[in-house]
């Protein structure tokens, strides 16, 4: 796997999913391709705090998890730090 450009290697990253196994996979993949500064969490009830305290580039979001609010979900980041939205389907 290759590194990632200069403009993204220091890009925070935090990951929100409550199967610990995606989590560790992920931050493996991830550590792999030189990211170093990664946050992550199986409970979703501590992803917005978590998030405020990390301020991250980029937000790996499990939405099919207990205690995760849909709406409120997508909503709540924006508000918090005033991130640009990326559409989805």
């Amino acid at each position: 796997m290759s590194a990632p450009l200069p403009a993204f290697a220091a890009a925070k990253i935090l990951i929100v999913d409550d199967e610990r196994a995606n989590v560790l996979l992920l931050e493996r993949l991830l550590q792999q391709a030189g990211y170093r500064h990664l946050a992550s969490t199986t409970d979703s009830r501590t992803a917005l705090e978590l998030y405020r305290g990390v301020r991250p580039d980029l937000i790996l979001l499990d939405l099919m998890m207990p205690h995760v609010d849909l709406p409120r979900a997508r909503a709540a980041p924006p508000r918090a730090a005033r991130a640009h939205r990326v559409p989805h389907r």
